[in-house]
């Protein structure tokens, strides 16, 4: 078995709620094993700051809608992690508009715009964070890891029933510790039927349950299923990574500490949108992920 590959695929899974979600018989480790997309001239070069940021999706079912959106942070000075997690409700001005966040590239889709291009550009002008890679994964990469990896024991803290057939989502969870399959790590992520906060609830639960994946399956003792996964990921990820580029950050990001954080915001009774903090979300990047104002 090929150990690059083995880290591939923990990288891949650290990676966001894709880790939500890399190479077996590539001749070439320059080579990328995903479909790179259309980003254009919206991500940013490497500096010399020793800061690398992963834009992580997470893509429903229906309309191309990316309801999980993650900023990983790499900061190989301070040896951290950070993650901003950015709610799927966070309004945005785009197209002479304002929008949800989570719409924007199904919008891009519909304009005949380059979708990736939009949405990394979108989320690097609402966090204030350059991008310099991204993964775009579909939930069904996301059901099939959890899947081979065994499932991801979880504490599930409340009963959660909700039926949408429209986009074939069936979520039906009894509270207490228990071992998730795909189908109900699926449902857990995506669940904020009658959460009084909405999405800022369901990113606190996602948050939780990478943290739990994290922890348990980034083990050489999964080592032996990475084709299997590697397999299943490589048709449901967009991505401009290069196997190499995985394999180069795989060592250190293992051993580095790791912070969750969300961006700054509140609500309105009046409207179903996240308003950002500017404000806050400056200190934020600035203290926490290493980027002041003027970056």
């Amino acid at each position: 078995m090929n150990v690059k590959k083995f880290f591939t695929v923990l990288l891949v899974l650290l990676l966001g709620i894709v880790a939500v979600v890399g190479g077996v018989g590539m001749a070439w480790y320059t080579t990328s094993p995903f479909s790179a997309g259309e980003h254009g001239n919206a991500l940013s070069s490497i500096g010399d700051d020793g800061i690398v940021n992963f834009l992580l999706v997470g893509q429903d079912h229906v309309g191309e809608n990316t309801d999980v959106l993650m900023v990983l942070s790499v900061n190989s000075k301070t040896e951290k992690i950070s993650i901003l997690s950015i709610p799927r409700d966070t309004r945005v001005h785009v197209g002479g508009s304002n929008r949800k966040i989570n719409s924007v590239y199904s919008y891009a889709g519909y304009k005949g715009l380059k979708k990736e291009e939009l949405l990394i550009k979108t989320v690097s002008q609402v966090s204030g964070l350059p991008i310099h890679y991204f993964a775009i994964i579909n939930l069904q990469a996301f059901e099939d890891i959890v899947d081979e990896l065994g499932g991801v024991e979880f504490n599930v803290k409340r009963a959660y029933h909700y039926d949408d057939p429209l986009q074939d989502l069936h979520i039906h969870l009894e509270p207490g510790l228990q071992v998730l399959n795909g189908h109900d790590a699926e449902g857990l992520v995506r669940y904020r039927h009658d959460y009084a906060m909405g999405d800022i609830e369901r990113v606190a639960v996602q948050q939780e349950f990478i943290q739990a994946m994290i922890e348990q399956k980034l083990r050489l003792k999964y080592l032996p299923k990475v084709s299997e996964v590697y397999d299943k990921v490589t048709d449901n990820v967009i991505s401009n990574l290069r196997v190499t580029d995985i394999v180069s950050y795989a060592g250190s990001i293992l051993k580095y500490e790791t912070n969750t954080y969300m961006l700054p915001g509140t609500t309105k009774a009046e409207a179903a949108f996240w308003y950002p903090n500017d404000d806050e979300t400056k200190a934020l990047i600035a203290e926490e992920f290493g980027y002041s104002a003027e970056k």
